[in-house]
């Protein structure tokens, strides 16, 4: 009696929790775990109970195979119902291979899982990343690999994939990572960042990143944030960040820089212009300034370099000042204006005064007015009239 009615309870719990063979569920994750050894593909949608919102594939080594005759991996996802998801989790797709397990994967594998807005590959040893592998994903909160290594990639290899700060999730991110895992090519292949121009959060760490083209980064003009550390280039190249106005902060920890005159630019050039530099700027070579901060090897080896220079402007240095020849022509200009005014000024004031001049010597050489002829007429009559009666 005990045994069926444990049977009854198990049957029960499958119903209410089912899952694909090879699968498990834990509630207090919303996540469920299936183990490639031991699953049987497709995982199809319509045996997971309740539906999924968060997978892990586990213990991946080999393909996902995208159809017949092992597969393909997922099948039926184009009817989930996003609308019941917990707001508090955000839809997630981990895989997960066993220690030192290859991963071969290709576009047609993740058809239908639009839904996923976490992406997540841990470490696999990924064979290629073909062209658009990503594609059907669209829009990403966050794209990660961990750990592992990429043997090859292209250039539209993560084209279709839109990695954004997306608001539909607890955490927006809007994160590109690749981080402890082997770029085995030493770089990115020209042009893989292009279609990531939305991406707010670049981390490319710890990755044998021994390259970087000059454009790599031109295409994000959202990011803000981007860490390069734990990396074995020796210098950037000039000109990397110009243009990502948003960009904020910058992480180059554990670099071994190769310090010259020309690659010590980063820590002067992020301050200038109001980017925060994390990490020691410290020379890796020449052996005569390992361990030695770059700006001790600048103010020795490097020359000077005038305002002019640093403004990359013609002209001479007056103080700290930066005078072009613009300027120079400007100032004789002004100075040659307020000359001309001042004897334009002074013409007028001689001119005024001859007039005045002019004016006074005219006055002096009058006839007297006719009041004073009067006047001086009857003082002479007085005169006369006064000697006949004298007479």
């Amino acid at each position: 009696m005990s045994l069926r009615f444990l049977v009854v309870v198990l049957a029960m719990c499958y119903s209410v929790y089912g899952n694909p063979q090879g699968c498990s569920y834990d509630s207090t994750e919303l996540l469920h775990t299936c183990n490639a050894r031991a699953w049987s593909l497709p995982l199809a949608f319509g045996t997971f109970s309740p539906q999924p919102q968060r997978i892990l594939l586990r213990e991946v080594d080999g393909e996902l195979p995208n159809g017949s005759p092992s597969g393909p991996t997922f099948s039926g996802f184009s009817s989930i119902n996003t609308g019941t998801f917990d707001s508090n989790y955000a839809p997630e797709l981990i895989i997960r291979c066993t220690s030192n397990g290859q991963l071969i994967i290709t576009q047609a594998a993740f058809t239908d899982m639009g839904w996923v807005e976490e992406l997540t590959i841990e470490d696999c040893d990924i064979l290629s990343l073909p062209v658009q592998v990503f594609q059907n994903f669209g829009n990403i909160n966050r794209f990660a690999i961990i750990g592992g290594s990429i043997d090859a990639m292209v250039g539209d290899s993560f084209t279709g994939m839109n990695v954004e700060k997306m608001t539909t999730v607890p955490d927006p991110r809007g994160e590109f990572i690749i981080r402890n895992s082997r770029l085995v090519s030493g770089g990115f292949a020209f042009g893989a960042l292009f279609s990531q121009a939305n991406a707010t959060r670049v981390i490319i760490e710890n990755a044998n990143l021994k390259s970087i083209q000059t454009d790599m980064f031109y295409a994000l003009q959202k990011m803000t944030y981007l860490s390069l550390s734990n990396n074995p280039y020796t210098y950037l190249p000039t000109d990397l960040f110009k243009g990502i106005n948003s960009l904020t902060t910058v992480d180059l920890y554990g670099i071994s820089w190769a310090c010259t005159c020309t690659n010590i630019w980063p820590p002067t050039w992020l301050g200038s212009n109001n980017i925060t530099m994390n990490g020691d700027a410290v020379c890796g070579s020449p052996t005569a300034y390992e361990n030695v901060k770059m700006s001790y090897y600048e103010k020795e080896q490097c020359p000077q370099q005038d305002v002019c220079a640093k403004a990359g402007q013609t002209g001479f240095v007056v103080g700290s000042v930066c005078v072009t020849i613009l300027d120079v022509v400007n100032y004789a200009l002004l100075f040659t204006t307020f000359v001309l005014s001042l004897v334009a000024l002074g013409l007028v004031i001689h001119t005024k005064r001859q007039v005045g001049s002019a004016k006074d010597s005219k006055q002096k050489g009058k006839p007297a007015a006719k009041g004073s002829a009067i006047r001086r007429s009857s003082a002479s009559w007085n005169k006369v009239t006064d000697a006949q009666s004298q007479g």
